[in-house]
């Protein structure tokens, strides 16, 4: 059987995912996967400085394979971990505000924020936590959301959650392909952006308490399913939601390759953050 069978698979659609810790480097290695061109080509990426001898044949050997004219490049769409758990928020404060992102306040979202974590046990503080002294919420938060309020009013309405479960089908149970198209450029063009730029607002101010609303989302999926999870539910505790933003992911990344089907000789490259 023909080696090019056996790989079809792999090279017309390949998930790479990373994780580590914060400022480990997995976001440059992303911005890197993304570009158009491939990045790993010597005028582009040379030999970094002060590397062991041992270290510079491994670079080269992984550069030569990343660069062999039999390996054309193509460029990798970003999930970043960080921007799904922001679509179960934004969906959870939509039901918060009955359907209209134009009626949230600082009063709804600071209570909201206060929700997601034991202001009993935490010993770091947390976004809303002291909004009175900061105004993280009242004066940077809320208004970069309310000035977005149409789009995060689509991004509820495209991205619903079902259950513990992010929906994208349509009624008959299969996407069809011009909404797979349309939900794949919002997500990886408007929506990313939009969560780019809400995030670099909250690092100017506090990086650590973004990171913590982050894990205390991601804690609160992973044991309930939901955003809230309520200090008086935390003992009935089950593995059935553990795989809650992962399944979220890997439907995203089924909408991504159904809307690059429809492009001629295009391979569908993911690059997750995890």
């Amino acid at each position: 059987m023909s080696l090019d069978n056996f790989y079809s698979l792999r090279n017309n659609f390949l998930v790479l995912g990373l994780t580590g810790r914060t400022g480990g480097g997995c976001n440059e290695i992303g911005e890197l996967l993304k570009d158009t061109r491939n990045p790993f080509l010597t005028d582009v990426l040379p030999i970094p400085n002060n590397l062991h001898v041992n270290e510079i044949q491994k670079f080269n050997i992984c550069q030569k394979i990343l660069t062999d004219p039999s390996n054309k490049w193509s460029r990798f769409s970003i999930i970043r971990y960080r921007d799904v758990l922001l679509l179960f928020f934004i969906s959870w404060i939509y039901e918060e505000v009955n359907g209209d992102f134009d009626q949230l306040t600082d009063k709804k979202l600071i209570g909201a924020f206060k929700k997601i974590y034991d202001g009993n046990s935490v010993k770091t503080r947390r976004i809303g936590q002291e909004d009175d002294r900061d105004g993280m919420v009242s004066k940077v938060i809320l208004p970069f959301l309310i000035s977005n309020a149409s789009l995060l009013n689509n991004v509820a309405n495209l991205f619903k959650i079902s259950g513990s479960r992010i929906v994208f089908k349509s009624e008959e149970g299969q996407i069809e392909d011009d909404r797979a198209k349309y939900l794949n450029a919002f997500f990886f063009n408007t929506y990313s952006r939009f969560a780019s730029n809400l995030f670099h607002l909250i690092d100017k101010k506090d990086p650590v308490a973004r990171q913590l609303f982050l894990q205390d989302i991601a804690s609160n999926l992973r044991k309930s399913g939901n955003v809230y999870f309520p200090i008086s539910q935390q003992d009935n505790v089950r593995g059935d939601f553990v795989f809650t933003v992962a399944e979220a992911i890997k439907r995203i990344i089924k909408i991504n390759k159904r809307a690059n089907n429809k492009i001629p000789n295009y391979k569908t490259r993911i690059f997750t953050r995890i």
